[in-house]
């Protein structure tokens, strides 16, 4: 590779990472932490002991919240601070992809179409903004299928290496990566034995590989088939509705699913422009795969092993929600880049100009529907700064501030300097609204007749709440509502 090659790569990635960064870093801490950031958070906080804890009880491995726990010792608990690491993972991922472009793709086009898609696709970019695991997850999933590729091409101990460090950090980044790792292991042995590679010493080298994973990983396999058996034979409150969320996922990963279409004029045709070039690129990329070459990577298999294993277990325990998926978008960028390449190849180059073009204006609108929609949006998390700030301006000493739901509780726990507590008993999923971070001092013991005025936090109406309050003699007084679907009411006997 010539030096000026060398050159213009690492100023293209330096200067995308330093734009992506810039673009996340723009209102960081503007949007508050929601229940789930703020029960990552809270519990973070606390010793490892208690983070191994309430992951036992939880359904997802620890990595995240120990990684969070030393990050917050050095820069604070601040909502910039703690989604900043999510930020720094999404960088990751971004030169993972860069180096995965190269690894896949000959020409410099469309290893440059590649890193821009992975690195300004709004569904990415989102949660590459929260203080949750995703980012971690999608980063380890990159990397895992970089070394994949390498290793399919041809085994070397770097490369196995590479690939035992990303799986086991995403086993025990996210629960999902079991599926992830499995859909792995069945791409590649069937790329292995379409090559006609599948030798004694190639059978040693990738179950050799796996067998270290898999001992690595064992000290959490127990409590992950534990939790797995609990949910199961427990039941959960999650629905899976098969046709329904699948075809709406298919939209969610192009334009993500936090795009408010009333927000502006022009929100609803990009983003349909996005979805339909998007999709369309993305079904010539499957259509247009060389299936019959030995050379190819079967991705479209990929893709699909890693969706229909999803959908499989979501049958029994419902894992198929956007946010779970996003590791599943750097393959569908491959074979969005592979349609880009097929429509240029196919044409004869006769239509490069037009697809510099649309392709120009998909990179584009991925950054005005994250940039100019999905930051903007007033609502698009819940609002509990100025809920709290109401309590402190109308506080009355003996007041009680009663939760009827965890799910406003553990972001109340964040952000408030008064002691609020949980009515509803504890749910017989430790996991349900992240009951499993509480403890018996957050649940209320007391007798709601002993208190003239009760404030309660609401993310839903719970009208089976305030018949109880009801039925204490108690009159609600005042309803006031907050950005992002918050309420909080007064009751006063």
């Amino acid at each position: 590779m010539s030096s000026k090659l060398t050159s213009f790569y690492r100023y293209f990635l330096l200067l995308l990472c330093m734009c992506v960064f810039l673009g996340l870093s723009y209102h960081l801490g503007r949007p508050n932490l929601w229940r789930d950031e703020s029960f990552t958070v809270n519990v973070a906080k606390q010793s490892f002991g208690r983070i191994t804890q309430v992951n036992t009880q939880d359904f997802n491995p620890p990595l995240h919240m120990y990684l969070l726990h030393v990050w917050m010792m050095i820069f604070g608990d601040s909502e910039v601070a703690v989604r900043m690491p999510s930020v720094l993972f999404h960088l990751l991922t971004i030169v993972l992809s860069f180096w995965l472009g190269k690894a896949v793709f000959k020409k410099l086009p469309y290893q440059l179409l590649f890193t821009g898609f992975v690195a300004t696709t709004p569904l990415l970019l989102y949660y590459a903004t929260e203080a949750r695991q995703y980012s971690m997850l999608v980063a380890f999933t990159t990397g895992a299928l970089l070394c994949s590729v390498h290793l399919l091409r041809k085994f070397s101990f770097p490369w196995a290496l590479g690939f035992i460090l990303f799986a086991v950090l995403g086993l025990y980044t996210h629960t999902i990566f079991v599926l992830i790792l499995a859909s792995l292991f069945f791409w590649q042995l069937g790329v292995v034995v379409r090559r006609k590679h599948l030798t004694f010493q190639t059978v040693i080298q990738f179950f050799g590989m796996y067998a270290v994973i898999g001992f690595l990983f064992a000290p959490w396999l127990f409590e992950l088939v534990g939790q797995l058996t609990h949910r199961v034979n427990e039941g959960t409150w999650l629905q899976f509705h098969p046709v329904e969320d699948v075809a709406q996922s298919v939209k969610q990963f192009f334009v993500s699913d936090r795009i408010d279409p009333n927000l502006t004029p022009f929100t609803q045709p990009i983003a349909k422009y996005v979805y339909l070039v998007g999709l369309g690129m993305t079904l010539i990329g499957i259509v247009c795969t060389k299936l019959k070459s030995r050379e190819e990577l079967f991705w479209p298999i990929l893709l699909g092993l890693f969706l229909l294993s999803v959908i499989v277990i979501s049958f029994k325990t419902p894992l198929y929600y956007i946010r779970y998926l996003i590791f599943v978008l750097p393959v569908i960028g491959i074979l969005f880049t592979k349609g880009v390449e097929a429509c240029n190849e196919k044409t004869q180059h006769k239509l490069c100009d037009i697809l510099i073009v649309i392709v120009g204006l998909f990179l584009w609108g991925n950054l005005y529907l994250f940039v100019g929609n999905i930051l903007q949006n007033p609502n698009l998390k819940s609002n509990y700064v100025d809920e709290m700030r109401y309590i402190n301006a109308h506080w009355k000493q003996g007041d009680l501030i009663l939760h009827s739901h965890a799910y406003t509780l553990h972001s109340f726990i964040y952000y408030s300097n008064h002691p609020g507590v949980l009515y509803d008993p504890p749910h017989k999923l430790p996991e349900y609204e992240g009951i499993a971070a509480l403890s018996p001092r957050d649940y209320f013991h007391g007798n709601l007749m002993d208190y003239r005025r009760i404030w309660v936090p609401y993310h839903w109406a719970d009208n089976d709440f305030d018949q109880v309050l009801i039925n204490r003699h108690f009159r609600k007084i005042q309803q006031t509502s907050f950005a992002g679907d918050v309420s909080l009411d007064l009751w006063v006997q």
